[in-house]
C-alpha cells in the first residue's frame, strides 16, 4: 500500500467518522428521513469505495475481498443508523452489503485495465457526496437553530475548490503499486 492510498483512504474515514458523530450528537433534531438517507449513503459509498480498494489489493481472491469489503459497508450503514431508527439501520445495513459486494466486483475486474485512475475519480466521487451529506446536516441543524461548526454550509465553493485542486494534483500520483 503506498502513501497515498493510505491518505485517500485516511481522507474518507475521517470524513465517515465525522458525519456519523455529528448524526450522533444532534440526532434528536433531525428527522428519520434523513437518518436513512445518511446511513444508505455512507453504507452505499464506503462498501464501494473499500471494496473496490480491497478488491485491487487482494486481486484473485474475490470470496475474501467481498466479505471483507461486505462487513465494511453493512458495519458502517448499521451504526450511522442505530440513533434514528431501525428502518434506518436496515437501509444502511443492506446498502453497505449491496454497495461492498458491487466494490468488491469492481475492484476485481479493473485490475486489468488502469486501478489508478478507476480509484482516483472513485475517491473524487465518494469525497464529494460525503460532502454533499455533510452540508445537507449541516442545513438540518441551522433549520432547527442549533449552534454548531458548520465549515461546508458557510463555505461550499471553497471546500468544492480545494477538493477538486486536490484531485487535480493527485493526477500523476501513483497510487497502486
Amino acid at each position: 500500500m503506498t502513501y497515498m492510498l493510505f491518505f485517500i483512504l485516511s481522507l474518507c474515514t475521517l470524513q465517515i467518522i465525522s458525519v456519523i458523530f455529528i448524526n450522533f450528537y444532534y440526532s434528536y433534531h433531525l428527522d428519520r428521513m434523513h437518518g436513512m438517507i445518511v446511513a444508505m449513503t455512507l453504507g452505499m459509498m464506503s462498501g464501494v469505495l473499500f471494496g473496490t480498494v480491497v478488491g485491487v489489493i487482494l486481486h484473485g481472491d474475490l470470496l475474501v475481498s467481498t466479505i471483507i469489503s461486505i462487513l465494511i459497508g453493512l458495519s458502517i450503514g448499521f451504526i450511522t443508523g442505530i440513533p434514528f431508527s431501525l428502518f434506518a439501520v436496515i437501509d444502511g445495513s443492506v446498502s453497505g452489503l449491496m454497495g461492498g459486494m458491487m466494490g468488491a466486483m469492481l475492484g476485481e475486474m479493473v485490475t486489468m485495465s488502469n486501478p489508478d485512475t478507476m480509484l482516483k475519480i472513485l475517491t473524487l466521487f465518494t469525497v464529494m457526496i460525503f460532502m454533499l451529506v455533510s452540508y445537507e446536516t449541516e442545513k438540518k441543524l441551522q433549520e432547527a437553530n442549533k449552534k454548531g461548526f458548520f465549515f461546508i454550509s458557510k463555505y461550499p465553493y471553497l471546500s468544492l475548490f480545494i477538493t477538486i485542486v486536490f484531485f487535480f494534483l493527485l493526477k500523476n500520483v501513483e497510487i497502486i503499486q
